[in-house]
């Protein structure tokens, strides 16, 4: 399966959550890749200890650079990291005539797909060329999952992504499945409230079960001494990652 993690907002788990799904799909026994994909390099920097030679935009440049820009990560999944120069390449990406800009990327996973059950990418909170062809790389095996942060502006990112989905769908006759994943949770009866109007107003496909809690500590720690929550069995934000692959699991 392929899940594309995408919300043009920024600050709403979307790297935390893709990393910790990475793990947890891990740990029930699949073979994980996660692609970043987000010139940011915040997985990248949480999961590998050094810059390494290859990144991703190697193997946008030249597929035959796949095989050396995958690294094993201390987690038990694999990664092809990111770089700032993902940042240059979409521009120029986009630009190349000589093949469609939204394809790179779906490119690479048909190269990968009978060596992974599942691949992760992580995307930045842009809705330019680079999270376009992550949306495409999710058809037909896979879903878009756009983590939500229950806000005064929750919907917005939100509404973006689910439109330019129905219209990449409508223009080239294909279904890209999509889920929103609330993230960062609190106990208010106005945060409970906006989670029931949201999944009143939305299929039941569409939103997932589970949520994930905001506890901002466990997340300040992870991050500082590169550990992943789901990994954590003492923490209830470990809990609902475990929870949330679950669900995955079960389609």
């Amino acid at each position: 399966m392929i899940y594309s993690l995408i919300n043009l907002k920024g600050g709403v788990g979307k790297t935390t959550t893709a990393l910790n799904i990475s793990a947890g799909l891990h740990k029930k026994g699949r073979k994980v890749l996660l692609i970043d994909l987000d010139g940011q390099c915040n997985a990248t920097y949480q999961l590998l200890e050094d810059k390494k030679e290859y990144s991703i935009c190697d193997v946008i440049n030249d597929i035959n650079n796949l095989d050396k820009a995958i690294y094993q990560t201390n987690y038990g999944f694999d990664i092809i990291p990111a770089s700032f120069e993902l940042f240059r390449l979409e521009s120029l990406t986009v630009q190349n005539v000589e093949e469609p800009y939204y394809k790179k990327i779906k490119k690479i996973i048909l190269k990968l797909k009978d060596r992974y059950d599942d691949i992760v990418i992580d995307n930045n909170p842009r809705l330019e060329a680079w999270a376009i062809n992550s949306i495409f790389a999710s058809y037909p095996n896979g879903q878009v999952i756009i983590p939500i942060k229950i806000d005064k502006y929750a919907l917005d990112g939100f509404k973006e992504v689910m439109n330019k989905i129905e219209k990449i769908n409508d223009n080239y006759e294909i279904d890209v499945k999509w889920k929103i994943i609330i993230t960062m949770k609190t106990k208010t009866k106005i945060n409970n409230e906006i989670i029931e109007t949201l999944k009143s107003q939305l299929n039941e496909n569409q939103i997932f079960d589970t949520t994930i809690r905001y506890q901002s500590n466990p997340v300040t720690l992870s991050t500082f001494n590169k550990t992943l929550l789901v990994d954590d069995l003492k923490n209830g934000l470990g809990k609902d990652y475990r929870d949330f692959v679950d669900e995955l699991m079960k389609g």
